[in-house]
């Protein structure tokens, strides 16, 4: 989508918003459809009205497809848009979920200018193996800005285009079969770490070299209100038993304080020694967060909704990268 695409859509929502409640329901509905429309054929899908061959779904009002190729998976997704003054229940939700299951849709998408109740959003995080997205302006609006053409740099020679295919193809087969995290190299894995974080809009995202690496094995920058701050990213992938100590992490911890980082993490694979992190000080916690695989099969999972276009968080950048962490 090009800067005067995105420059209208956005104006588009603004307008959509401003005059929202004076709508009727007919216009609530073609509004919804043209500003979902750009957003999906941006990336690969066709959205249709609701249209009773695909089956008994009476709540759903558009379904969006996509045939697979060799960058995505086949999907198709039941959306519904629901107008009402009090936030969207748990059981709102639970009834876009048993429509989008009964017309075998993996995704679904729910969109209400009202909030959403913490039980909605409870349901929604754990609808597996439908992945369900809950959206209102701000995330509609968050979801049209990061719309921008592909950096074609990043691809500028075939090696590393070829790479980052490969590693788009680990990272989507970690998000559906976490047990092949086993038989992923570790090097394969700082790679796939890259690509993840490149995508979710760090920038620069700088991967250290195999051998001399300072201790850190990513560099990430990100803007942070009016300043740019500076995480380093440590991945440990062991084969179990081993797990990671207290003395690698305070280790690290002096990394992130010699190179003047905001912040680190450190994922590990195969976990963490039980008294790894008590046995920091304060100080040395507050420089740090850690991660298991659970962590990073859900940054994987993260990249794949960027990736399929339903990915616009409420939170910050820096808190994807340290939410769900054991500290």
């Amino acid at each position: 989508m090009n800067e005067q695409a995105r420059a209208s859509l956005l104006k588009k929502i603004d307008e959509f918003q401003a005059h929202y409640s004076s709508l009727d329901a007919d216009w609530v509905e073609q509004y919804v459809g043209h500003i979902l429309e750009p957003l999906l054929v941006a990336d690969g899908y066709s959205i249709i009205g609701y249209d009773p061959e695909f089956g008994h779904a009476a709540n759903l009002d558009f379904i969006a497809y996509r045939d697979g190729d060799k960058h995505y998976d086949k999907t198709t997704i039941g959306i519904q848009h629901k107008r009402t003054d009090s936030p969207l229940s748990a059981d709102d939700v639970r009834h876009l979920l048993a429509d989008a299951t009964r017309i075998h849709c993996n995704r679904a998408l729910f969109f209400s200018l009202s909030s959403f109740a913490p039980e909605a959003l409870i349901v929604a995080s754990h609808s597996e193996p439908i992945a369900v997205e809950l959206m209102d302006f701000g995330r509609i609006r968050e979801w049209a800005k990061g719309k921008q053409d592909s950096d074609q740099s990043l691809d500028s020679t075939p090696v590393t285009s070829l790479r980052r295919e490969t590693m788009r193809k680990y990272i989507a087969l970690l998000a559906r079969s976490p047990a092949e995290l086993a038989s992923v190299e570790w090097r394969e894995l700082e790679h796939m770490m890259e690509e993840i974080c490149r995508e979710l809009g760090f920038n620069p995202v700088e991967l250290t070299p195999p051998s001399k690496d300072g201790g850190r094995d990513l560099v990430l920058t990100a803007r942070v209100g009016y300043k740019k701050a500076k995480y380093l990213m440590e991945l440990k992938h062991w084969k179990e038993p081993n797990r990671v100590g207290s003395n690698v992490l305070r280790e690290f911890v002096n990394v992130v304080i010699q190179d003047n980082a905001d912040k680190g993490i450190v994922l590990s694979s195969s976990g963490f020694t039980k008294n790894a992190v008590s046995q920091l000080t304060q100080l040395e916690r507050n420089k740090l967060r850690v991660g298991d695989r659970h962590k990073i099969i859900g940054l994987c999972r993260t990249y794949v909704q960027k990736q399929g276009g339903l990915w616009s968080p409420e939170v910050k950048l820096v808190d994807v990268l340290f939410e769900s962490t054991l500290y």
